[in-house]
């Protein structure tokens, strides 16, 4: 019987060994800076049911904030990942879907519709979005 390592909740994709010393610098601060100046008005911001731009504002001096891109608005702020791979770099290569994007995608090829139910769906007007 081979021994495993016990797992490991607080780093359960065995990150931190793959980072080298700045990168580890980099998620720290990155990690102290959201904990005490972001994650209060972001609870804060929840609460109120309403976007705080200072917190966007807060991910930029952080080097986290990105432009994301939106097939309605062209451009909408985003939080970059923290982690800075040499060999991987994180990249978004699309930003959040609008409202029925993937209506027809997730009718046909998660509950398996076929194309003729999904029509009828449509037609009916109980679902909207892109077929």
């Amino acid at each position: 019987m081979s021994a495993t390592a016990p797992f490991d909740w607080s780093d359960p994709l065995a990150l931190d060994a793959q980072l080298n010393d700045d990168e580890r610098m980099i998620r720290d601060q990155a990690k102290c800076f959201a904990e005490a100046e972001l994650a209060p008005g972001v609870v804060l911001a929840a609460r109120e049911g309403r976007f705080d731009r200072a917190i966007m504002r807060g991910f930029g001096e952080m080097g986290l904030r990105i432009d994301v891109p939106h097939a309605s608005l062209g451009t909408t702020p985003g939080v970059a990942s923290p982690l800075r791979l040499s060999a991987t770099p994180p990249v978004c290569e699309r930003g959040p879907p609008v409202l029925g994007q993937d209506t027809g995608a997730v009718l046909g090829e998660v509950l398996g519709l076929d194309p003729g139910e999904i029509e009828a769906l449509f037609v009916d007007g109980v679902v909207a979005g892109a077929r």
